[in-house]
């Protein structure tokens, strides 16, 4: 993606795409990876959608707005928020599960959203129970080192990404547990590579996006 992602400004333009033009590159996006039967399926729930919001805002314009509209636009920036945020360290070219999101762990957001603080293990396998985080990272944590996966202790995401904003990667490299065999310079350095702009091209993504989603359907 073309975001530089410790910069606010690049996250605002990600929130406007994420709930401006979704509409449009959703469908354009599975239509380009081969994934017609979710193209046809998103149409279809938006379409339903802006109806049912037509609907209701000529029946009642109030219950419209502070009953959906208001809504629709606070989740949609604390969820652009927050995936944008889950997803700021990313190694360029076609990184690997391991490098292209980072695990919180130990902090009072995995109490509330079923562990999804333990955001590289999502990556590798997302049908993994969520009990069941905690323990595969013990088992993996060797791994997790070998591959410079970040893992932060005692912070949340949002957390993370304040301090990304505030330009404060040593406090991110101070609360680093993985990759452990790294300076606290060298993981800054290396952290601000993974926060630069990926430049791969439309055609290029949508490649790798299809290849991924057939290794998935060979495995399934």
């Amino acid at each position: 993606e073309p975001y530089q992602r410790d910069n606010i400004l690049h996250w605002a333009v990600y929130w406007f795409r994420f709930w401006a033009t979704v509409w449009v590159e959703l469908p354009f996006f599975a239509i380009r990876t081969g994934l017609y039967k979710y193209a046809a399926q998103s149409v279809g729930y938006f379409v339903v959608y802006f109806s049912y919001l037509y609907n209701v805002y000529k029946w009642n314009p109030v219950v419209a707005t502070w009953g959906i509209i208001v809504p629709f636009f606070f989740t949609q920036t604390m969820l652009a928020y927050g995936n944008f945020g889950q997803h700021q360290f990313v190694e360029g070219g076609k990184p690997s599960n391991y490098r292209s999101t980072y695990n919180v762990v130990d902090c009072f957001d995995n109490t509330k959203s079923f562990q999804d603080g333990y955001h590289v293990l999502h990556h590798l396998n997302s049908r993994n129970h969520w009990s069941l985080f905690p323990e595969t990272f013990i088992k993996q944590v060797d791994r997790m080192n070998e591959e410079k996966a970040l893992t932060f202790l005692g912070i949340g995401f949002f957390e993370v990404s304040f301090w990304i904003y505030m330009g404060r990667l040593d406090i991110l490299a101070d609360k680093a547990i993985t990759p452990w065999d790294m300076s606290k310079e060298e993981l800054i350095e290396m952290m601000k590579e993974r926060l630069k702009p990926i430049s791969q091209t439309a055609k290029q993504r949508s490649k790798i996006a299809a290849e991924e989603n057939l290794a998935k359907q060979k495995n399934l």
